[in-house]
């Protein structure tokens, strides 16, 4: 799904199935019926340097049943002192496909192990799927398509997928802490839905880590109600940033927004390369969303306004170019966000209506509406900010599409030793953006209790249009703006 872009890089599966240790541990866990065996396999190669092993965990609280995890590592060039824990976003995105390109935080710090977990119901941690998604695939992909949804939800054990939220999740970081990196000292980073998922951990397990990252932040009230109308703002404000620019304002006119408009409109009469305005906003979000390729967003306008042969080529390659998450698990994401990420009631119709005043959206807000119209119903787990008294490195870009600057202020301030760092010009996830992220990044993990940089008066430079490279990449020739 385009509108579910985080970080771009995946690692390698599971290839090898050769034992590089021996260890295997059990730990009794008082459930509160009777005790859960908790287990670490052996730790085995699976590529790119790294280890992985199975974690047994319980189902949930007071269940003698369990399911499996998938754990991955990277361990340092020096015996490990500290462990770096990641937790990815999504919801739905496991997390130890991005541990491999971790390896340059060894670098600077060669004591560090960095850890990660599959979140319970994705990648390999006993995946949640239904049969639609097992037999979809009427394109050659493997995306539960619409008319397939309802069959697929219909599929689903309620009670089963009562063990696949925030809180169990949550439990589950901290068991595998427990059971794997109980000597070192721990810090917890989370990634965009990732910050809400380690908020939740800190509510329930406050004294465990020494520190917390948390960047592109999503504050524990936040629902996907408000995605799209985010995206769109943001959008908007991105796109009116380069008036300034003498290239984009003599392509779109000096007006970008009322650009955009203007052309969306004329797509509703006249689609370019089959592009409509519904798929034009949707990918202006993506890339504004992915943020890497954020620059060409103007040159995608120029395009569709003119719509010549050539432009129509370039369009039909930069659509070859977007693609889903392929091991996102699409039913975990469709769970959490429809039992803890949707307000109860929430119209669908009227969530899809709304995207016609918008310019830039990927419609995920609308995608899940859809989606929790029909999910069983769930009891909400209230999520108050946590209490901790551990270091907080809070991180947040100016140009987050997902969640806008002023709706993460409560936050930035709600923790007793918490710091932020906010680039007016960064996107989705801070350390894709900024010099000054990255730096407040490492002097945090080196010392908690060290100042940071606020990163406040930190620009980041634009190439609107895209760049030859970008271009070829993209559009199939080096010219982004065509003409």
């Amino acid at each position: 799904m385009w509108w579910m872009w985080m970080m771009g890089c995946a690692g390698e599966p599971a290839t090898d199935e050769t034992d590089t240790t021996s260890e295997d541990t059990s730990t009794q866990v008082d459930t509160g019926t009777e005790a859960f065996e908790t287990t670490v396999g052996p730790w085995s190669d699976c590529g790119r340097g790294t280890e992985c092993a199975t974690l047994e965990v319980p189902l949930q609280p007071g269940s003698a049943e369990g399911l499996e995890l998938w754990v991955r590592r990277l361990l340092p060039p020096q015996p490990a002192t500290r462990a770096l824990w990641f937790v990815d976003g999504g919801p739905g995105d496991p997390g130890t496909r991005v541990v491999p390109d971790l390896g340059f935080f060894h670098k600077v710090f060669p004591n560090l192990a960095i850890y990660a977990l599959d979140q319970r119901g994705s990648g390999a941690s006993t995946p949640l799927g239904c049969e639609a998604e097992e037999a979809a695939g009427s394109d050659g992909g493997s995306e539960i398509t619409e008319s397939e949804w309802s069959s697929c939800i219909a599929s689903l054990d309620p009670s089963w997928l009562q063990a696949f939220g925030t809180r169990q999740a949550a439990d589950d970081l901290a068991l595998a802490i427990d059971q794997l990196t109980p000597e070192l000292d721990n810090v917890v980073w989370g990634l965009s839905y990732g910050t809400l998922l380690v908020q939740r951990y800190l509510e329930q397990h406050p004294d465990q880590p020494e520190a917390v990252i948390l960047d592109g932040l999503v504050p524990p009230d936040w629902t996907f109600a408000e995605f799209d109308g985010s995206m769109d703002a943001t959008g908007r404000d991105y796109l009116a940033r380069c008036d300034a620019d003498p290239t984009c304002a003599e392509q779109l006119g000096g007006d970008a927004v009322s650009f955009a408009e203007d052309t969306l409109a004329g797509l509703a009469q006249l689609p370019c390369a089959g592009v409509g305005p519904t798929e034009a906003r949707a990918i202006l979000g993506a890339l504004l969303l992915q943020g890497d390729d954020r620059g060409v967003m103007p040159a995608v306008l120029a395009r569709l306004a003119r719509c010549d042969t050539d432009d129509q080529a370039a369009m039909a390659t930069l659509l070859s170019r977007f693609g889903g998450e392929p091991d996102q698990s699409q039913v975990l994401l469709a769970h959490i966000s429809s039992s803890e990420l949707m307000p109860p009631g929430t119209d669908p119709d009227a969530a899809g209506d709304a995207l016609s005043d918008t310019i830039v959206a990927t419609g995920a807000g609308a995608w899940v509406a859809r989606r929790a119209a029909q999910w069983p119903a769930f009891e909400r787990p209230a999520q108050p900010v946590a209490t901790t008294d551990r270091p907080v490195l809070m991180l947040h870009g100016g140009l987050d599409p997902t969640v806008t600057m002023p709706r993460v202020q409560a936050l930035l301030g709600a923790y007793p030793r918490g710091q932020s760092a906010t680039p007016p010009s960064a996107g989705h996830v801070t350390l894709n953006f900024s010099d000054c992220a990255v730096d407040a990044y490492l002097i945090f993990l080196d010392d908690p209790t060290a100042s940071v940089p606020g990163c406040t008066e930190e620009v980041w430079p634009e190439v609107w249009g895209g760049s030859p490279l970008q271009a070829q990449r993209l559009f199939g020739t080096s010219d982004p703006w065509g003409g």
